[in-house]
């Protein structure tokens, strides 16, 4: 057989890979949570650590040699990343399915498309196409040009029903030009929800893949640890020369050099003291890190996130994660979050034996977690993330209720279980083997190990749940489901592994409650190895594949096969009865090109099991591409398992292997065993994004939307057009260019994109929105056409020479850092800067000591809205991004001639009150004029700027005391310096301040070239 030849090419793959990496008859589960009453810390009796005497002025020191680990403590591995397994060489072509064909644009005819979806028009009526232009849009959604000549209308997030119309233009060979009038018919799609379009809570990775967590300025950090030489509250009383009992969570808090680093990492008993002091619902929000160090369990937690505890912002979360060298930290407490709201908290690198019960809140994120024994219910949360954590033998160890068999509908238990949410990601995670223990019996008896039944799943996704994403996970030996979505999703590249029934996409439509749910688009994901667990009672499916009830569904590359191992005869001796490879309800899909080979046995078999697209593919081949098989030559053992496979995949989410095994490497393996292309782009391109109509359209992190097949940042050097279209953004990713084209729209809602060269907008203009968890960063920006950005959340960085045309506009929770070290940020003739509210940060951070700067061109508007707590400011900001306290650079502005407008109001009508607008380094210029909006009649407003001390500040007066008169006022001389010579050519070179000297505006919009020198 070739597995040999296999083998042989595995082990020398393995030694040359580089890189790191670290519908059954269901009912509705009942989950409503206990809550029982928090508990105190227990005062626990610690071993005593010898008396230190430390000096007043002098952190204590404490020896961490010489101690003795509950668990063996290893040094942290970087594992080699199995990037490729090689298939057999399949010399094949797979059956290629059509696709839905274009609907054709003709004149005097009202074309019918569906709310909510991409249509793709063709304009083979029209002769002689050269190129085609949008003149006007639809009054909904977007209409764009495809590189083909085709016109995307994508209607995704439109809820629009009923006639459109647009206009284009085409261009023809001999130069003419032809305009047509196009009406088409919006009628109400299938799925109430539409497409999910990926809104989920994500964070900025590093290089390896892991998630960076960033502070805030409310921040501390408390290090527990059960090491020897870890400090009781006694040891740090007999330092202090106090009682014990007077060692409390507010000394503590007051005390910060305890718990504060892992030279004086504390007590469990001690250091939770302390956590449940600074953090809560009556400390407000926070980006305080609970760390425990590695190689270690830790009892008597009670609660990790403290009751109504939040973070400080999406940006800047609360952290309970992991220290030091080793195994993770084993935490035996139950992962509660509810009574009260908390969002954006990050639980990473911990082990989770008693589960997790997530219960109201936002902006959730598990990151290499690894969960056994107990459930993980997340209920009410928007945007929960499960990422690169494993979730294994969760079952119950005695039944529910005293009595002879387990019955099934009161001892559900599921991997995990979600209800009530928007926004779900679950991405590179592993399950298995939940809702069932091995040693059960047929007859269900409690006399033996839990027995499984079709209530318990892997994953278990409630139809209340909307915008799911499924990516890279490994599901398998589940009790029934390996995922039961009953709601519809974005499931891609994932690996159903021996379950009783792979999957189903229900669209919603659970209990009658109707199809309320999102469409749903499978794309590359593999099914293997049906298992047959059998019991008396409610065994449910039996080898089921993928049933699919949700309607217009799209399922591309997707492959079932080899319900039992066709080189092992007695590995289907026990699968009596086959369950069908997928089903559809005739006329409900959209697009299916599924590739089923070997799906069967003995009894059941029907037409929803023969084989299906793979005539043209060799069979011998197709016998050799299978799970054991790859096992095998992963392990180095000819007989190797799935139980094998299920061993080192566990060992890898803890740590302990040498070499990564991801959803990816099994997918890719069956992929190029039946011929589907597995290879990876060699060369830096230029993306185009064009809206895919088997798919939602609007994505980034979708493949199917970009000209590739593939995603942008996929080879360093990697460049985006856009292309006019609307995209919501999502992952992390560095690009050389970024081409809007007309019109074209960004939505930043999570994660980092940076571009480090040139942004590009058409000539009527284009649009970034930033929000939540989103990161833009840019090296700078000089197109003149102008540039909307709104920054509603998240950050914009400017990293360079920002000179183009734009408007830019910050509000709620945001940062802006306008200048970086040695970046420039210039608000041109006729842009604009608009500051709203409070809670803004904007101005400028740095690393370097360099100088970042802020200059305004005549006509050129600064415009600041008060909320009730007043205006953001101008300022040096610590924004997190860098690894520092504080914030490392050099900061100006100069005003130019600027324009401000001031809306007061908020705060206007009472006492009279002083706003800093700007408080920098070195500030120079003059304001040329001030519109004060909301200003009460009978009080005066004065902008002051103040060249000596190098701040703006608004003096609005008493109610009562003034006119309505508004003035301004200078001190010191705008040509005067305080600042370095560094700092002031940064802020007058090019841009003239002097009176006797004629001012040398930044280059005008007629020499573009000289903005990029």
């Amino acid at each position: 057989m070739y597995w040999t030849f296999i083998f042989g090419l595995f082990g020398a793959l393995m030694a040359a890979a580089s890189g790191s990496n670290n519908s059954s008859d269901e009912q509705t589960s009942i989950r409503n949570a206990e809550e029982p009453p928090e508990q105190d810390v227990a005062d626990t009796k610690q071993t005593k650590v010898a008396a230190r005497t430390v000096a007043p002025d002098q952190e204590p020191q404490v020896s961490k040699s010489g101690s003795t680990k509950a668990k063996e403590t290893q040094t942290e591995k970087t594992p080699t990343e199995v990037s490729e397994v090689e298939s057999p060489p399949q010399t094949g072509t797979p059956t290629e399915v059509p696709e839905p064909g274009p609907v054709t644009l003709t004149q005097d005819v009202t074309a019918e498309v569906i709310a909510g979806r991409v249509t793709k028009f063709d304009l083979s009526e029209v002769d002689d196409v050269q190129s085609v232009k949008v003149l006007s849009g639809p009054e909904a959604g977007n209409l764009t040009v495809n590189p083909d000549n085709t016109l995307s209308l994508v209607l995704t997030g439109s809820e629009h029903t009923g006639a459109l119309n647009f206009s284009y233009e085409v261009t023809h060979s001999n130069g003419d030009k032809t305009v047509f009038d196009a009406d088409v018919d919006a009628i109400a799609g299938p799925q109430e929800k539409g497409w999910g379009t990926g809104e989920f809570y994500v964070l900025q990775e590093d290089d390896n893949g892991d998630m960076i967590i960033e502070h805030g300025d409310n921040h501390r950090k408390v290090f527990i640890s059960n090491d020897d030489d870890a400090l009781s509250r006694a040891d740090i009383a007999a330092l202090e020369g106090m009682k014990v009992e007077q060692i409390t969570g507010l000394w503590l808090s007051q005390n910060p050099e305890y718990g504060g680093s892992e030279g004086l990492a504390l007590k469990p008993d001690a250091g939770m003291e302390l956590w449940y002091s600074i953090t809560g619902s009556n400390q407000g929000p926070t980006s305080n890190w609970l760390l425990f160090e590695r190689g270690f369990e830790y009892d008597d937690l009670d609660r990790l996130v403290a009751r109504g505890s939040t973070g400080e912002s999406e940006l800047h979360p609360q952290l309970i994660g992991a220290y030091g060298e080793g195994d993770k930290p084993v935490l035996h407490t139950v992962l509660n979050m509810y009574q009260e709201w908390s969002d954006n908290t990050v639980i990473q690198g911990v082990a989770l034996p008693e589960g997790a019960k997530l219960i109201w809140g936002e902006n959730i994120i598990l990151d290499n977690v690894s969960m056994s024994n107990e459930e993980l219910t997340v209920k009410g949360v928007d945007a929960f993330t499960l990422r690169n954590s494993d979730i294994t033998d969760v079952f119950r160890d005695e039944p529910v209720r005293d009595t002879d068999i387990w019955e099934p509908a009161y001892n559900r238990i599921s991997g995990s279980f979600f209800d009530e949410l928007d926004g779900l990601l679950l991405e590179g995670n592993f399950f298995d083997h939940n809702g069932w223990a091995d040693g059960y019996s047929y007859d269900m008896s409690t006399d033996n190990p839990q027995s499984p039944s079709f209530y318990n799943h892997n994953i278990y996704i409630q139809n209340t749940v909307t915008d799911v994403t499924l990516r890279d996970n490994i599901t398998m030996r589940a009790s029934s489901f390996g995922a039961t979505i009953r709601p519809g999703a974005f499931v891609e590249d994932n690996l159903f592994l021996d379950n009783n029934a792979a999957l189903n996409a229900l669209g919603g439509d659970y209990k009658d409650a109707g199809f309320i749910g999102n469409y749903s688009l499978l794309n590359g994901n593999v099914i293997t190895s049906g298992a047959h667990k059998t019991v008396d009672d409610k065994e449910g499916a039996l080898t089921m594949g993928a049933g699919i009830w949700g309607r217009m569904t799209t399922l591309l590359d997707n492959i079932v096969t080899h319900l039992s191992d066709p080189n092992n005869p007695a590995d289907g001796a026990d699968k009596e009865f086959a369950h069908f490879a997928v089903r559809t309800p005739d006329g409900s899909g959209f697009y299916d090109d599924t590739m089923i080979y070997n799906w069967s046995a003995e009894r059941g078999n029907s037409e929803e099991n023969a084989d299906r697209n793979i005539e043209g593919l060799d069979k011998d081949v197709l016998d050799d591409t299978t799970i054991q098989l790859f096992t095998a030559a992963l392990l180095g053992q000819p007989n190797a398992t799935i139980d094998d496979l299920s061993d080192y995949l566990r060992q890898q989410y803890q740590g302990d292997q040498d070499q990564v095994v991801t959803a990816d490497t099994i997918v890719d393996f069956f992929k190029a065993g039946f011929g589907l292309d597995v290879d990876v782009r060699d060369d830096a391109q230029t993306l185009r994004f064009v809206p895919n109509d088997l798919g939602d359209g609007v994505r980034w992190d979708n493949r199917l939307n970009w000209s590739t097949d593939d995603l942008p940042g996929t080879r360093d050097g990697d460049s985006v057009d856009l292309g006019g279209n609307w995209v919501n953004y999502g992952g992390t990713t560095t690009l050389e260019d970024l081409d809007f084209g007309d019109g074209g729209k960004l939505a930043v809602g999570n994660g980092y994109l940076e571009i480090n060269d040139h942004i590009a907008v058409g000539d009527s203009g284009a649009e970034i929105s930033i929000e939540r968890s989103g990161q833009f960063w840019t090296n700078g920006y000089t197109d003149l056409d102008t540039l909307e950005i709104n920054v509603a959340g998240g950050r914009f960085a400017n990293t360079g020479l920002f000179a183009g045309s734009s408007e830019l506009t910050v509000s709620d929770n945001a940062q802006a850092l306008l200048a970086t070290d040695g970046a420039d940020f210039i608000v041109r003739d006729g842009s604009g800067l608009a500051i709203n509210g409070s809670d803004v940060k904007v101005g400028f951070d740095g690393e370097a000591g360099g100088t970042g700067v802020l200059l305004f061109s005549d006509n050129a508007t600064l415009s600041f809205k008060a909320d009730e707590d007043g205006f953001g400011t101008i300022r040096e900001f610590r924004s997190g991004h860098f690894d520092q306290e504080g914030s490392d650079i050099e900061s100006g502005v100069n005003l130019g001639d600027v324009n401000l407008e001031l809306d007061v109001s908020a705060i206007a009508g009472g006492g009279a009150t002083t706003e800093t607008l700007i408080r920098v380094d070195e500030v120079t210029g003059a304001i040329g004029s001030v519109d004060v909006v909301g200003l009460a009649s009978n009080q005066n407003a004065t902008v002051f700027v103040d060249y000596s001390n190098d701040i703006v500040t608004l003096t609005l007066g008493a109610k009562g005391s003034g006119s309505g008169n508004v003035s301004i006022e200078t001190a010191g001389n705008e040509t005067q310096s305080n600042s370095s010579s560094a700092l002031w050519a940064s802020l007058t070179n090019g841009h003239g301040i002097y009176a006797d000297d004629p001012a040398s505006s930044i280059p005008s919009e007629e020499d573009e070239d000289a903005l990029v020198d």
